[in-house]
Formats: C-alpha cells, structure tokens, sequence
C-alpha cells in the first residue's frame, strides 16, 4: 500500500500543475500579442528585462537580441518585413522545475505569413524552444529560440521549394 501524500506534497504538485498552466497561458498570450494585437509593448512585457529572443536554426538565422528593448527594436523590424502572421503552435511540452520557479517548453508552429515587405505569401514551419522564470505569481519568458524549419512560398510549397530566402536584418541589433 502507497503512503499517503503529505499536503505539503499535495501542495507543491498543485504549484507546478498551476505553473505548467500558467506558461501555456504565456506563451498564448505572446503569440497573441504577436499576431492579433501587433502591439509590441504588449509583446516586450512577456520577457525578463534582461531576456534574450535568438533566431536560431539550421536553415535561417535572423540573430540575437538581449533586452526589451532591442527585442522591441526587432519587432518594430518584423513588423514591417512580415506585415501578415499567424502562429499556430502545435506539440506543447512545458517541464516544470521541481522548485516551480522555472521551466521550459518546446512547440512546433505553422505559421501562414506574408514576406518581404507583404508581397510574398509563405508558408513557415518553426519550433520554439523556450525557457521561463516566476517571479512571485508572474512568469516571464527568459530565453526565446525559434529555429525556421522551412520557409516556402505559398504558390509553391515545400515540395518544390523548402526554403525561400526570408529577408532579415544585416545587423541585429543589441542591448
């Protein structure tokens, strides 16, 4: 026969169940913030002051950028290169620390978006690979990776075409 839980056992499994929800919850809300609202102070208030938001991949690199503020300097960018988006992310999986004051999650995305200043329609897959810190009841988003899995044009797909050149910053810029 098992041992019965203690309530403090109860309780710190509680505290991660709700931790676990709450960086689903986040990671909605910046995507969100992302497509829907375009509103980038919104978006910068996810992260850490000090976060780091990496472009990374195998395939296309759009750079590093630490800080709100730069983040919010490359978003003023993405927006204008990528005037359409939307993000839908799929495969959710968030570890919590035993602790529950901080985690990480990975999700693929397939994203419809447009390139290029609006004039190319694409299809883009990524994936997210995230880590995230509470401070007291909030969580922030610490480190964001997205790598592009493929960039295609619409008219052609992946079969044809697996990666277009998406236009990026020369130089990132950097807090």
């Amino acid at each position: 026969m098992t041992p019965e839980p203690t309530l403090a056992a109860l309780l710190a499994r509680l505290d991660r169940v709700e931790a676990h929800q709450a960086v689903a919850d986040l990671m909605s809300s910046y995507i969100n913030a992302c497509d829907l609202a375009k509103d980038i102070d919104r978006i910068v208030e996810h992260f850490t002051p000090d976060a780091v938001w990496e472009g990374v991949g195998r395939n296309i690199e759009f750079g590093t950028w630490q800080g709100r503020e730069a983040i919010a300097a490359n978003f003023r960018g993405v927006q204008e290169r990528q005037p359409f988006t939307y993000h839908y992310l799929t495969n959710q999986e968030i570890r919590v620390a035993d602790d529950a004051l901080s985690a990480t999650g990975r999700w693929l995305c397939f994203e419809p978006s447009t390139i290029r200043e609006g004039t190319l329609p694409v299809w883009i897959g990524l994936a997210y690979d995230n880590t995230f810190v509470r401070d007291g009841d909030q969580w922030f988003i610490s480190h964001l990776a997205v790598d592009t899995l493929f960039a295609t044009p619409y008219d052609k797909g992946w079969g044809v075409e697996m990666f277009t050149p998406v236009t990026a910053p020369k130089e990132p810029s950097h807090a």
